[in-house]
């Protein structure tokens, strides 16, 4: 849903339209404007876990009602008042569906699965797919724009440059990342992956919704980005008429749509479903329609395009001529050109093939050698005996003093084809017997190496803890020398890790207190102080508390100090420290910037993140804040929304990398927590991976 919407405001902004494009005007919206009906408010309930049940498409069949089918793979059936007939979830992004019999005789429904680009054969009946499916080939994919669109012509009512249907008709499909339509072909007795037959440029990308009306004879296409139902006439090849939709210009997202005739009235009902809203499809009445469809003029029962008078069986759409099968006397598979049958079916008869390229029945897999000289005349790939060699270690090289010989290409198991093997007892061949290598599976090793365990990861080895295996990659955690005097102690300044405030710099190891020099007389206030991991005083502070009036006021005619502010503001002290005129505000990026201190600190550490930061928590609008031990806070921009939502945000493994997600769960961002750098932004697709400087992180979406 969101991603339909965001694509709503981009194709809104930036519609690329030719010269005669921009001269076809739309005509106001010829039905009535407000809807008789939302006949999806019943199915709020419908899956609840995930952002309710978002419409995407919709058909009509008189026997069942509306079919509904939402993008996150669910199938409703509602009755024209809203009741909830049957609910489904088979899974897939579903954007589309469409019949091919609108009686429902065969209780049949075809869905649009953007996953895959494919159109998928469910049962009304079952209730589950069929497992029949057409994967369109050809159709064009860009990004997250795929198949959105779907709808089924009989082939009595298709043009005739569009060929010969080979199951009675033709799907028509689109995708949001091209301004066409294309129409394929289809044999609905095996799934198959399609090519178009037939390509139609339309005005505009990001087609949502197609259906067709036998009853008027018209394609009605509706464009989800410029709000626009258009009817296209099939046999002229032209837009006869071109409609704003009731929704124009309210962001909405119109993603399926159907026409259900009056032909009695003039009149049609239009329902609209929208996937920005949950569970919404609104039913439009008086739509105005003519109910002039030409009805084909010969008689085609199984709707295949061929006449009766032609077809040889027009009671099966599969077949409508007479095929011609070759006798296979020797069961070869291969057929002689001067024994033949000819009947009406797609099945050969017994004893048949339909191919004529045998050419010599006593030599069954016509490879060119008589059975009496080939060693397998039942399989043409081979006629003469192999010789393989013992493989004993294993090493892929063969002893020549030991054969097998087979009439096969299959090598036996446990041989060879090369016969180069010097010494069966060194697998890897390096030189060193098996019995002395510690890896003989591997030429490039033969003797245990030495690690040394480095566990406050500064590079130097515990000489007392050690690793010994046979490979030359390093065991995680440790290292190759034993140089370390103090594996507790990563800058080795003397100060053990749990004691130290900065453990990766030598120069520091104690917290130092500061006192706030707001005056700037040099003299620090014994009421407001932090701590922090340096040397020096951070601006706006001093290291003595020995000042009994840091207001910056001063009794005549001594001069007033002109005060010195802070480079951050520190919260709930009630003073405006940076000066900037305000009170106890959050810090940004934007002012006063990364945080004088801490900016500089490695996020990857622990025990700096422990000390440092007190508290981080998300915000409105696709923001978090962080909360640091100094009493100073910041608001980072992560996501570029304006929502009222807060975002998640959690420590990644007690570090200050930052895992934040969106207020819909579908973005997850990696931030520093110090400088408020994102340095990446993935979608939900499952299996995505963040690449830190030290490790990958691989985050799973529901």
């Amino acid at each position: 849903m969101i991603k339909h919407y965001l694509q709503k405001i981009a194709i809104v902004s930036t519609l690329l339209l030719t010269s005669a494009q921009i001269a076809s005007a739309a005509s106001a919206w010829p039905a009535n404007s407000t809807a008789t009906a939302n006949i999806a408010s019943g199915l709020t309930a419908y899956n609840a876990t995930e952002d309710g049940f978002e419409a995407s498409g919709v058909e009509y069949l008189a026997n069942y009602g509306y079919i509904v089918n939402g993008d996150d793979g669910d199938i409703a059936v509602l009755s024209s008042q809203g009741a909830v007939l049957h609910y489904w979830f088979p899974g897939g992004d579903l954007e589309d569906v469409t019949v091919t019999d609108t009686t429902a005789n065969d209780n049949k429904i075809y869905l649009a699965n953007e996953f895959g680009s494919k159109i998928e054969e469910f049962s009304l009946t079952t209730g589950a797919k069929t497992g029949l499916s057409w994967t369109l080939s050809d159709l064009p994919v860009s990004g997250s724009d795929g198949l959105e669109a779907l709808a089924y012509i009989p082939a009595a009512y298709a043009p005739a440059s569009w060929g010969t249907a080979q199951s009675g008709g033709f799907f028509v499909a689109a995708s949001q990342a091209e301004a066409k339509l294309r129409v394929y072909t289809f044999s609905r007795s095996s799934s198959a992956s399609i090519t178009s037959v037939k390509q139609i440029t339309v005005d505009y990308t990001n087609v949502a919704a197609l259906n067709y009306s036998t009853s008027t004879g018209l394609l009605y296409i509706v464009f989800d980005g410029a709000d626009r139902l258009k009817e296209y006439n099939l046999s002229t090849g032209t837009i006869v008429g071109s409609y704003y939709l009731p929704t124009y210009g309210l962001l909405t997202s119109d993603e399926g749509m159907v026409i259900v005739p009056n032909c009695a009235t003039g009149k049609a009902d239009i329902a609209l479903a929208d996937d920005a809203v949950s569970s919404s499809v609104k039913v439009y009445a008086n739509y105005p329609i003519t109910c002039t469809a030409a009805t084909p003029t010969t008689v085609d029962a199984d709707a295949d395009g061929v006449a009766s008078t032609s077809d040889c069986n027009d009671n099966d759409a599969t077949i409508s001529s007479n095929r011609t099968y070759y006798r296979d006397a020797d069961g070869d598979g291969l057929g002689l050109s001067s024994s033949t049958t000819s009947v009406c079916s797609l099945t050969a008869p017994s004893g048949y093939v339909s191919n004529s390229s045998d050419s010599n029945d006593s030599d069954y897999d016509n490879d060119g050698v008589g059975t009496s000289s080939d060693c397998n005349d039942a399989d043409s790939a081979i006629s003469a005996y192999q010789t393989y060699y013992r493989d004993a270690d294993g090493d892929g090289l063969g002893t020549s003093t030991t054969t097998s010989v087979v009439c096969s290409y299959t090598v036996t198991s446990g041989y060879v084809t090369n016969s180069s093997d010097s010494n069966d007892s060194d697998y890897d061949n390096d030189g060193v017997s098996t019995s002395s290598d510690c890896n003989d599976a591997d030429s490039a090793i033969s003797a245990y190496q030495t690690y040394y365990r480095d566990a406050d990861g500064d590079g130097l080895g515990n000489p007392a803890v050690t690793s010994v295996v046979c490979s030359y990659t390093i065991t995680t955690g440790y290292v190759t020398n034993s140089t370390d005097l103090n594996d507790s102690d990563y800058d080795n300044d003397g100060v053990s890790t749990s004691s130290d405030c900065n453990d990766l710099d030598s120069s520091v190891s104690a917290l130092l207190t500061v006192y706030q020099d707001f005056d700037g007389d040099g003299l620090g206030n014994p009421n407001v102080s932090q701590q922090v991991c340096a040397t020096t005083a951070p601006t706006g502070y001093v290291t003595n508390n020995t000042d009994t009036d840091d207001s910056g006021v001063v009794p005549e005619p001594t001069p007033e100090p002109t005060p010195t502010y802070s480079a951050v503001e520190y919260l709930a002290n009630s003073i405006d420290d940076d000066g900037d005129g305000k009170v106890d505000e959050w810090n940004t990026l934007a002012a006063p910037g990364v945080h004088p201190v801490y900016g500089s600190y490695d996020a990857s550490s622990t025990s700096l993140y422990a000390s440092t930061v007190t508290s981080i928590a998300g915000a409105s609008n696709g923001d978090i804040k962080v909360k640091f031990v100094d009493g100073s806070g910041y608001r980072y921009k992560v996501f570029s929304v304006s929502t009222s939502r807060l975002t998640k945000v959690s420590s990644y493994n007690g570090t200050a990398y930052l895992l934040v997600r969106n207020a819909s769960g579908r973005k997850t961002a990696l931030v520093n927590a110090y400088t408020g750098e994102v340095s990446d932004v993935i979608s939900a697709a499952k299996g995505s991976a963040i690449t830190l400087h030290w490790k990958t992180l691989t985050l799973h979406h529901k």
